[in-house]
């Protein structure tokens, strides 16, 4: 993927996209796969926590960030795939079921919402990063930058321990739901927003190999390290499904 200099996604006009390089941010990750899957054309513009441009231009410090034309920048997740399915109807990623829709994205946001799983997680690669003083993880200033961002507090990490275990549990008997009913995903006979989320959820925990995922080796080694200090065993079938997934997205 080419990202190009902010100048010239500002004045372009279409998608532009905003989001983290070389770092497996669940978000990020999650964004570029829907559009990708889509086939929706977007402008790449890569996020730099220590410049502020991108915020003069999205009033967003976070990515991704998602401007379609002269509509107002989308940072949330469900808004990003809601403009997703609105401009690519073809390929839908919420069921027009009602009640598929509600179980869908209701999954989502226990994966990609405030205090769901990728928010423990991170709390998680925080808390490695400050016990071990940096020799896991992040760097103790980073680790401790993003620990007053969201609401770190080590008296509270069992019970983020607990709320990921319960997510990883909870998508494997998905996977064992859906392989008795005979189903390659998670709740339909095509993949769905949930699907992607809870693959794109896994890479900080079990980032995937450079060809599929490419990472800074400096952040490969964070991650690698942060993932062993921290001892999750993620279910074997969630990351099967997961290898599934993302085959499933970059065919032709």
């Amino acid at each position: 993927m080419q990202y190009v200099e902010l100048d010239v996604a500002r004045t372009s006009m279409g998608l532009r996209l905003v989001l983290l390089g070389d770092i497996p941010s669940p978000w990020s990750e999650a964004a570029r796969i829907i559009f990708d899957l889509k086939k929706i054309p977007f402008i790449p513009v890569r996020y730099r926590i220590d410049d502020d441009s991108v915020r003069q231009w999205t009033g967003v410090h976070n990515a991704p960030v998602a401007v379609y034309n002269d509509e107002p920048p989308l940072s949330h997740w469900a808004d990003l795939l809601a403009l997703a399915e609105r401009l690519e109807k073809r390929v839908p990623l919420i069921p027009g079921d009602r009640e598929e829709r509600i179980a869908v994205l209701g999954h989502c946001h226990e994966i990609m919402g405030p205090m769901g799983l990728v928010w423990h997680t991170r709390l998680l690669l925080i808390h490695a990063s400050l016990v071990t003083a940096g020799q896991c993880g992040f760097s103790v200033k980073v680790a401790e930058y993003l620990a007053k961002k969201y609401g770190y507090d080590a008296d509270s990490i069992n019970a983020s321990r607990e709320r990921v275990r319960e997510s990883f549990d909870r998508l494997a008997l998905q996977i064992a739901q859906k392989a008795t009913l005979g189903r390659e995903f998670l709740l339909s006979d095509r993949p769905t927003a949930l699907d992607i989320y809870a693959a794109s959820a896994l890479g900080v925990l079990s980032p995937l190999p450079d060809d599929v995922c490419p990472l800074h080796p400096r952040i490969r080694r964070m991650l690698d390290s942060a993932a062993e200090h921290i001892g999750w065993a993620i279910p074997e079938e969630l990351l099967a499904h997961r290898e599934f997934v993302y085959r499933y997205c970059r065919k032709d």
